[in-house]
């Protein structure tokens, strides 16, 4: 079954019909399907096709984590200019940020990098050294050591742009 057919399956169900249980499981799973098309969409660079899968997928549940995190980071720093969006990647990185009491890196990185769209490079920095602690904390080190490199571009006053873009010297 391909992506489409699983989109259009979970979304035919009848959800008045459901438990509330089975509407829980419904909205996750075709969250999970929107995600797998939005991160297949981004792999094969049609970012608008992702942001409606992304979209489509906090329609199912608002407070779905990494879908708030991966289209904060999509709105912040896609190299192409008429994707971004500072001010939705302000959004949803906050809210993110809420939901993990600003102690999650990926969540504190998408704000570091909504900031820094926005222009606010001071506050863009705080919250990549906050990124970078909250790594270390867990233990992953490869995270912190990602994290820095944006936090050198931040410093610098320069964006993140995924994939390219300027780069710390």
């Amino acid at each position: 079954m391909c992506i489409r057919d699983s989109i259009k399956e979970q979304a035919s169900i009848d959800t008045g019909s459901l438990s509330p249980q089975d509407l829980v499981n419904h909205r996750r799973r075709l969250g999970d399907v929107h995600d797998m098309a939005g991160m297949i969409s981004l792999q094969t660079s049609k970012p608008t096709e992702a942001i409606e899968h992304y979209q489509a997928a906090l329609a199912a549940n608002p407070d779905r984590l990494r879908t708030l995190i991966v289209l904060a980071k999509v709105y912040a720093s896609h190299p192409e200019d008429a994707i971004r969006d500072g001010q939705k990647a302000l959004e949803l990185a906050t809210r993110a940020c809420e939901l993990t009491s600003n102690n999650h890196p990926d969540a504190l990185d998408a704000l570091a990098a909504a900031h820094a769209e926005n222009g606010d490079f001071e506050t863009a920095a705080s919250e990549a050294r906050k990124a970078v602690a909250a790594a270390r904390n867990r233990g992953a080190g490869p995270v912190a050591a990602a994290i820095s490199r944006r936090l050198r571009l931040y410093e610098a006053g320069k964006p993140f742009r995924q994939g390219g873009g300027p780069r710390p010297k």
